[in-house]
């Protein structure tokens, strides 16, 4: 058995990979069941595509926290991690698959009390002239 965790934004999943039949169930439910759309079923399947290992492993994964598509994403980041530890030569296919972003929108903005004269170096040059020019 082979065990892996994955994360992505504020999900994290932990998963068990075996020798089988293809078998993939999260939560107890079939991942079909429990990611309805295709999108996010994709994401949990693209790994063993890539590697080229669908339907060689049962996999059961343990997931919490997030949405659905952080979640979908952790997975895959998951098995990802688990088909490289079986198969060093998966590495360079499964890179993209590989690294971990925590990445919110609101992380990536300026706090709203910086003010950026910098960038508007003639307009404040304007403002200061014509202050100077009262």
């Amino acid at each position: 058995m082979i065990n892996s965790i994955g994360r992505r934004k504020a999900s994290t999943a932990r998963v068990y990979v075996v020798k089988g039949s293809g078998k993939i169930t999260i939560n107890g439910k079939d991942y079909k069941d429990y990611f309805p759309m295709p999108i996010t079923q994709g994401a949990v399947t693209d790994p063993l595509k890539v590697a080229e290992s669908e339907g060689q492993y049962d996999i059961k994964i343990t997931v919490a926290g997030g949405g659905f598509k952080g979640q979908s994403e952790a997975i895959r980041m998951a098995i990802s991690r688990s088909l490289v530890k079986i198969n060093e030569d998966a590495k360079k296919p499964l890179s993209g698959y590989l690294t971990f972003m925590t990445c919110n929108n609101e992380k990536c903005l300026p706090p709203e009390d910086v003010e950026f004269e910098f960038l508007f170096e003639d307009s404040a040059a304007g403002a200061k002239s014509s202050g100077a020019a009262e």
